[in-house]
């Protein structure tokens, strides 16, 4: 059973998501990698989400990929510096969202309670 399985992300008669999948279900402790022509950002995400552990695309350097499937051996995820920092930028921007309608729920409970208001309205949008 091997660690890890590089998969490219477009096979001629089956797609790699589709291998990728196959994979998780049969070998659920191979590790899969996806070594792709196509752009990262427009596929990581959603191979990610499917079960790959990392995402290479083939013009990196060779020094990338060796990295990615020592990362990717290792348990952590592989991606490009700029696909890492777009996905984390994301992120923070939605828990700031978040947060912001936490905030703003909380500060219209409070305006109720000291308005001394207990009759059950919906909460204005």
């Amino acid at each position: 059973r091997p660690d890890v399985a590089i998969v490219d992300l477009s096979l001629g008669m089956d797609s790699g998501l589709h291998l990728l999948k196959q994979v998780d279900m049969l070998l659920p402790d191979t590790r899969v990698l996806i070594l792709s022509m196509h752009d990262e950002s427009l596929h990581a995400e959603r191979v990610l989400a499917a079960g790959a552990r990392g995402y290479v695309m083939k013009q990196e350097a060779m020094h990338d990929l060796i990295t990615a499937i020592r990362s990717v051996a290792s348990g952590k995820t592989y991606l490009s510096h700029q696909m890492s920092e777009r996905i984390v930028a994301r992120m923070l921007a939605t828990a700031s969202g978040a947060d912001d309608a936490i905030w703003a729920a909380m500060r219209w409970a409070s305006a109720r309670i000291s308005s001394g208001s207990t009759k059950r309205s919906s909460r204005p949008i």
